[in-house]
């Protein structure tokens, strides 16, 4: 018997497995390419498997549900690389900063950072909204 896989228990499962890779590369490997592809790990998995939620199938069909759910996973895709973490060491601490990579006169990168300040607004309301249904 094989298990539906649900977008939430797909989120959740990528949220326990992003931050433990994240702090085993924080810690031990301090990479910043590896740092890009845990986070742009749920775009891929997305990109590759669309799971979507019930709710946006009850608005669309299956096949609309996809391809929206695909366009969202390379949006993510492009905004986790289109950050830049820095690990640097200092004497007895390791510092950990992730910017977003800007340029004042490159309107690319410009747009990149509004949308990924845009996305985190978005997950944020949405959450708040889906905790509120869910009481």
């Amino acid at each position: 018997m094989k298990k539906k896989i649900t977008f939430w228990g797909l989120l959740g499962n990528w949220f326990v497995v992003t931050l433990i890779l994240g702090l085993i590369n924080m810690f031990l490997v301090k990479s910043s390419l590896l740092h890009n592809l845990i986070l742009a790990s749920l775009g891929i998995i997305l990109l590759i498997h669309p799971v979507y939620p019930q709710n946006l199938e009850n608005k669309w069909s299956a096949k609309k549900c996809r391809i929206f759910i695909r366009i969202l996973a390379v949006i993510e895709i492009i905004l986790a690389f289109a950050t830049r973490t820095n690990f640097y060491k200092e004497e007895y601490t390791t510092v950990y900063s992730t910017t977003i990579v800007t340029t004042n006169t490159n309107p690319t990168q410009i747009a990149f950072q509004i949308g990924s300040i845009v996305l985190i607004v978005a997950i944020v309301i949405g959450v708040v909204v889906w905790i509120r249904k869910r009481k």
